[in-house]
C-alpha cells in the first residue's frame, strides 16, 4: 500500500516538553493489546509501575490519569517517561501516531496531521504555497477507481481555487461556493455562538473562547485553514456521498477559526477548534447536518 502525505509533512516533530497544550493531559490514552501485552513482559519496578497505571476494561485498556487529567507516565517537565526508561518503540499505538489521521483509498492511504496539535497548526498555517501530495513509501502500481479519481480531481480544482493569488481571499471562497454550489448559512456572531453552545464542549477554555467570539474576518491564513480541513474530510463523502456538505464545513470552519482570534491567536484557535470539533463525532456530524439543511 502506497503511503501518500502533505508536502509539508516530513517538516513535523512533536516538541515534547515545549507543548502548551500536551496531548498527554486531558485524553483518554487508550493502550493497544500488543502494547499491554509488551508491558506485562517489563521486568521489575516499572514493569510494576506500568501494571498499576493501566486499567484494563472489558472496553479495553486505558492508562490511569491522575486528578488533573495527566497521563501517569507524564514527568513534571512535560516528558515521557515510558520513552525515557523504554525507547520510543515502547509507546502505544495512539502515542507514536498523534497527531496523524488517515485517509484509505483503494490503493493508498493519505496521511496528515492534525490540527488540534499546536506544533501541527503552526506548520500548517505558515505554508504559503498549495499543499501538495508526496509518496511517502511504496511502490506498488495504483489504479483509482473512478470516484476516488473524481475525488481527487475535485480536491485539486478547490485547491486551485483557494490559493490562486488573481483574486482576493474573499472572492476565492466565494467562487469556491459558486462553483460547489454552495450557500454558507449567514449567521451573526451572536447566532453562531448559540449553535456552538448546543454541541458538546470538552474544555473550559472553549467555552471561554466562544464568549469573546468576533466577525469574521478572513484573511491569508483562511485558504490554508481550508486546504487542511479540505484535505482531511473531503474523502469520507466516498462513504457517506456528502460531498458538497463536507467542502461547506471546510469552509465554514476556516472562516469561523478566524472570529475567535479576538482573545486568542490564530493557531491557538484553530487548535481548540479542531481539539473541540474534529474530535468529536456528534459535534462533526452536526455541524456536517446543519450546513447540509441549511446550505
Amino acid at each position: 500500500m502506497n503511503i501518500y502525505v502533505p508536502s509539508y509533512y516530513p517538516a513535523f516533530s512533536c516538541i515534547a516538553d515545549k507543548c502548551r497544550h500536551s496531548c498527554c493531559i486531558g485524553w483518554e490514552i487508550d493502550v493497544d493489546a500488543p502494547t499491554l501485552e509488551k508491558y506485562r513482559r517489563v521486568p521489575g519496578s516499572f514493569g510494576t509501575r506500568l501494571a498499576e497505571s493501566i486499567a484494563d476494561t472489558d472496553d479495553g485498556a486505558h492508562f490511569i490519569l491522575d486528578a488533573k487529567g495527566r497521563c501517569p507516565f507524564l514527568d513534571q517537565s512535560g516528558l515521557c517517561v515510558i520513552i525515557r526508561t523504554l525507547g520510543k518503540e515502547a509507546l502505544c499505538d495512539i502515542c507514536s501516531d498523534h497527531p496523524r489521521y488517515r485517509n484509505y483509498f483503494s490503493d493508498r492511504v493519505e496521511l496528515g496531521l492534525g490540527l488540534c496539535c499546536e506544533a501541527a497548526a503552526e506548520l500548517i498555517l505558515f505554508q504559503e504555497e498549495k499543499p501538495e501530495f508526496i509518496r511517502l513509501s511504496g511502490d506498488a502500481p495504483e489504479k483509482p477507481d473512478v470516484a476516488e479519481q473524481q475525488v481527487f480531481c475535485l480536491r485539486e480544482l478547490l485547491l486551485d481555487m483557494a490559493f490562486d493569488r488573481g483574486f482576493s481571499v474573499q472572492e476565492r471562497l466565494e467562487r469556491i461556493e459558486a462553483r460547489c454550489g454552495i450557500c454558507l448559512p449567514e449567521k451573526t456572531a451572536d447566532e453562531w455562538r448559540n449553535v456552538y453552545e448546543t454541541l458538546e464542549i470538552l474544555h473550559d477554555d472553549w467555552r471561554k473562547l466562544l464568549q469573546n467570539i468576533g466577525e469574521a474576518k478572513p484573511d491569508i491564513y483562511t485558504p490554508r485553514l481550508f486546504a487542511y480541513f479540505l484535505c482531511r474530510h473531503l474523502p469520507g463523502g466516498l462513504s457517506d456521498g456528502r460531498y458538497q456538505a463536507r467542502i461547506a464545513f471546510a469552509l465554514h470552519a476556516a472562516i469561523f477559526i478566524s472570529t475567535l482570534t479576538k482573545a486568542t491567536p490564530l493557531p491557538d484557535a484553530a487548535r481548540a477548534y479542531s481539539e473541540e470539533i474534529e474530535y468529536s463525532d456528534e459535534n462533526l456530524e452536526a455541524l456536517l447536518s446543519l450546513l447540509e439543511k441549511e446550505g
